[in-house]
Order: C-alpha cells, then sequence, then structure tokens
C-alpha cells in the first residue's frame, strides 16, 4: 500500500536545516509539497541527489489546477540504482 505523507510532515521536512538562511528550495522539495502518496515517499524525504529523478503523476487534477498534495510519486530512482 503506498505511503501517505501528511502536509505537516512535508513543511516540517521543508524547514530542517543546518542554516535556514542558506538553504535552497529546490526539486526535491517541489515533489514533496506535490505529492501526497507514494510508496518511495520515505526516500525523497531522506535524499534527493543530483541526478536523482521523481515521477509524479496526476491522477484526481490537471496540470493547470495542480496544487498542494495533488500528485502521487510513482517512481524515484538515484544514480547509485544505475550503476
Amino acid at each position: 500500500m503506498p505511503r501517505v505523507a501528511s502536509a505537516g510532515r512535508r513543511r516540517a521536512h521543508l524547514a530542517c536545516s543546518p542554516d535556514p538562511r542558506r538553504r535552497a528550495p529546490g526539486l526535491q522539495d517541489l515533489a514533496l509539497i506535490l505529492a501526497s502518496a507514494g510508496t518511495e515517499l520515505e526516500r525523497l524525504e531522506a535524499k534527493f541527489p543530483t541526478a536523482a529523478l521523481a515521477t509524479l503523476t496526476l491522477p484526481r487534477t490537471t496540470w493547470r489546477r495542480l496544487s498542494q498534495a495533488d500528485a502521487v510519486l510513482v517512481a524515484y530512482v538515484v544514480p547509485k540504482q544505475l550503476g
């Protein structure tokens, strides 16, 4: 069964940083904001290395109406898996 991330958990992840003044939002943040479910969410929350790929689907909406937690994380691949 896919794991569901709460909005609070996503916000907590985004707030975590040794020095918040130096933290820049990125693709990991975007994927965590958009994804509401997926079996790979825990790995995505832990790390998003350079060249990682997060595949999201929109089962209940369109890109035009996309908002927080509308997507499902269907795949997450990191470079180590390809080697």
